[in-house]
């Protein structure tokens, strides 16, 4: 879709926009390409119900209790631990 130099003026005032030289000329060109983007979505079949936009389900393991890693382990890649807990800045009422 073709945008005029009269059509952005109208949307610039609209908008309280002012332009350089020239910059109407440009804005009316990037105007015209998003609306031909536009039109390209609208060319893409929908479905009406949607069901072809669902993705098929996902299969999910089962949720069973496994081995914890170490607190060694764990609290070596903490800034702060001890004795099995992770230490934080107080985050209420201040430190």
């Amino acid at each position: 879709m073709k945008i005029g130099i009269d059509e952005v003026r109208r949307v610039a005032a609209l908008a309280c926009l002012e332009f350089e030289a020239g910059g109407e000329a440009q804005m009316a060109e990037e105007m015209s390409r998003i609306l031909d983007y536009v039109d390209q979505i609208r060319d893409v079949p929908s479905d009406p119900d949607g069901s072809s936009l669902q993705q098929p389900p996902v299969r999910l393991r089962d949720d069973v209790a496994g081995e914890s890693l170490p607190a060694d382990v764990v609290g070596a890649s903490a800034p702060r631990f001890s004795r099995g807990h992770f230490i934080v800045p107080k985050v209420i009422g201040g430190e």
